[in-house]
């Protein structure tokens, strides 16, 4: 009989294919420690509040978070780039002086930083600087080019619900804490793109007055040459602007 089962067990083994066998579980690569004890692995929170707080029913990200993981593409980063701090601006001109209104405006919490000047100035690297230490802050970051912005806007026109998609990615752009956009002044002159870009400085520049986002930008056009509605909230006196100055870095680079 014992012979029997055994012949038995090996020609069900026999016939039971790889695939078909349990696997052993995925080990667990969520954008928090699987056994958090207050997101149980999710990433995010929502906070004990009072029903009439502003923030009461939003969700946060959990003081555990890797955030990295947690914002994802959204970040807008390299991989080598998510280790980028203070420590990789080699001072020249008046380099330290954005570097300074950046820093102080992002200690704030709020308010607008307008980088312009010549090509090879660092203006792209404090502003991913900015977005990989505003991340081990516990801000919600991106960087991105204008143009970026405003092809992730119009991709909504492919969706099932294109309004729905479209308010739903114009309200992260608006919304997100530290808002690096790069390459401002480079954006093909259409009036779906002006009027995007319109909407969105305009509801970052209401936030920023509530104190509650920083928009950094950079340029190699002086801001006095655009529109005047754009160029009357850049210079608010409330806010910095840095022309960056001298000769390009990258012919010193190796």
């Amino acid at each position: 009989m014992t012979n029997q089962i055994s012949s038995t067990l090996q020609v069900i083994e026999s016939r039971t294919t790889k695939a078909g066998r349990p696997q052993p579980a995925a080990r667990y690569n969520g954008p928090c420690r699987e056994d958090c004890p207050y997101c149980g692995g999710y990433g995010w929170v929502r906070r004990d509040l009072d029903i009439f707080d502003p923030d009461f029913g939003q969700i946060f990200p959990c003081p555990n978070a890797d955030l990295f993981k947690l914002y994802g593409k959204r970040i807008g980063l390299e991989e080598s780039e998510k280790s980028l701090d203070w420590s990789k601006i080699i001072p020249n001109e008046n380099v330290s002086e954005a570097v300074r209104a950046v820093k102080e405006t992002i200690n704030r919490g709020y308010g607008w930083v307008f980088l312009w000047g010549g090509v090879g100035l660092a203006k792209t690297l404090i502003l991913k600087i900015a977005v990989s230490e505003s991340i081990r802050l516990l801000k919600q970051s991106s960087y991105a080019r204008m143009a970026e912005i405003i092809d992730d806007l119009r991709g909504s026109f492919d969706a099932d619900r294109p309004s729905i998609e479209g308010d739903s990615r114009m309200k992260w752009w608006t919304g997100t804490n530290v808002l690096c956009i790069d390459e401002f002044d480079r954006l093909r002159n259409t009036e779906y793109a002006e009027e995007r870009r319109f909407v969105l400085m305009d509801r970052r520049y209401e936030s920023a007055l509530d104190g509650r986002t920083v928009t950094l930008m950079a340029a190699n056009t002086n801001p006095a040459t655009y529109d005047s509605y754009l160029f009357d909230r850049i210079r608010d006196g409330r806010f910095r602007i840095v022309e960056l100055t001298g000769q390009s870095a990258r012919p010193m680079m190796k």
